[in-house]
C-alpha cells in the first residue's frame, strides 16, 4: 500500500510554482560569471534546461557532460547568453557513461587540462525502468537502476570533488533527486536509489563539510521528461511543471554558498524568497531532514 506524503513535501512554502518566476530569473538575479559548472545528463531534459539558465546567468566554462553528446545544447546555451546580454560561455562537451570507471576517469583527465577548479557540480543523470513488480521486472534492469542513479552520481562525485576542494570557489554539488524517495510509492527501484543518494548526499557533508563543500537534495517538480515517461499513468498525469522552472531554481540554489540548506531536501515547486523567509526556522528546528522520528 502506497504511504502518503505529507502535505508540506509538496507545500512546504504558503506558495508554489510549475513554471520559473521573477525572484529566481538567473538574468536578473545572478552573476556567475568565471564560475564554472558541470552538469551531468546534459543532452536533454532537466540537464540542457540547466545549461540554458547557467548561461544565462553568465557561467563561464559550462561542462556539459552526456554518453551521447550534446549539440543542440550547446546551440542553445549559447544563444541564452547572447538574448541575456551574457559573454558567450565556454562550452566544454565531455562523454561521460556514470557506469564506466574507465569512462568517469577519461573524462576527470580532459577536464583536469581544460580547468584549475570546480565550483558546481549537477548530478542530474538518472534512469528510470518502465513500472514493474519486483517479481516481473528483470534483475539486469532493477541493479541498473541502481548502478545509474547511486553508483553513478558516486563516481562523479568522488572523480570530481578534489577539483572543487582547490582553495577558493564555491564548492557545491547539488543531488537531483525525488519526491518519491519520502514515500512507499512506485518506480521502488528508482525511489530506494535516489534515496540511498540523499544520504550520500548526507555523508559527504560529515566527512567534506569542514572542508567547505556545500551539498543539496534536490527535488526539480514534476516534469514530462524522457525518464518520467515510464512512471504509471496515474503519476504522468502530475508532470505539469516546466523544466525552466527547475533549472533556474537550481541557479537561485547555487549562486552562492548556502550552507543552511546543506544535507537538505529542496523541492521546486516552493517559492524560494518564502523559502529563505524560513532560514532561521529551518535551522534552529533542523528541518527538511532525512531521519526518523520515533515520536519521542
Amino acid at each position: 500500500m502506497a504511504q502518503d506524503f505529507n502535505p508540506k513535501a509538496w507545500a512546504f512554502t504558503p506558495t508554489t510554482h510549475h513554471d520559473t518566476y521573477p525572484f529566481i530569473n538567473p538574468e536578473s538575479t545572478t552573476d556567475l560569471i568565471g564560475t564554472s559548472i558541470l552538469i551531468t545528463g546534459a543532452n536533454k531534459g532537466i540537464g540542457r534546461a540547466a545549461a540554458i539558465s547557467y548561461a544565462r546567468a553568465g557561467a563561464t566554462p559550462i561542462i556539459l557532460a552526456s554518453r551521447t553528446g550534446s549539440p543542440d545544447t550547446v546551440t542553445a546555451a549559447l544563444a541564452a547568453a547572447v538574448s541575456a546580454n551574457r559573454p558567450p560561455p565556454t562550452i566544454i562537451e565531455t562523454t561521460i557513461d556514470v557506469t564506466s570507471q574507465t569512462s568517469v576517469d577519461g573524462a576527470l583527465a580532459q577536464i583536469r587540462k581544460a580547468i584549475p577548479h570546480l565550483d558546481i557540480l549537477i548530478n542530474n543523470s538518472g534512469f528510470m525502468g518502465p513500472e514493474a513488480n519486483l517479481l516481473d521486472q528483470p534483475a539486469d534492469e532493477y541493479i541498473n537502476t541502481i548502478e545509474v542513479n547511486f553508483i553513478g552520481t558516486y563516481r562523479v562525485t568522488k572523480a570530481f570533488l578534489p577539483l572543487m576542494l582547490v582553495e577558493g570557489g564555491l564548492k557545491t554539488v547539488v543531488f537531483l533527486g525525488t519526491i518519491g524517495a519520502l514515500g512507499v510509492v512506485c518506480s521502488n527501484a528508482y525511489t530506494a536509489s535516489k534515496l540511498a543518494v540523499w544520504r550520500f548526499c548526507q555523508f559527504l557533508l560529515l566527512q567534506h563539510g569542514e572542508q567547505g563543500v556545500n551539498a543539496i537534495y534536490y527535488h526539480p517538480g514534476g516534469v514530462a521528461t524522457e525518464l518520467a515517461q515510464n512512471l504509471p499513468g496515474v503519476y504522468r498525469a502530475l508532470l505539469h511543471d516546466t523544466p525552466e522552472l527547475a533549472a533556474d531554481t537550481m541557479v537561485w540554489l547555487t549562486r552562492g554558498r548556502r550552507e543552511w540548506l546543506n544535507g537538505r531536501f529542496v523541492n521546486a515547486n516552493w517559492d524560494m524568497g518564502e523559502l529563505e523567509g524560513r532560514k532561521g526556522e529551518i535551522v534552529e528546528q533542523d528541518l527538511l531532514r532525512l531521519k526518523c522520528d520515533f515520536g519521542v
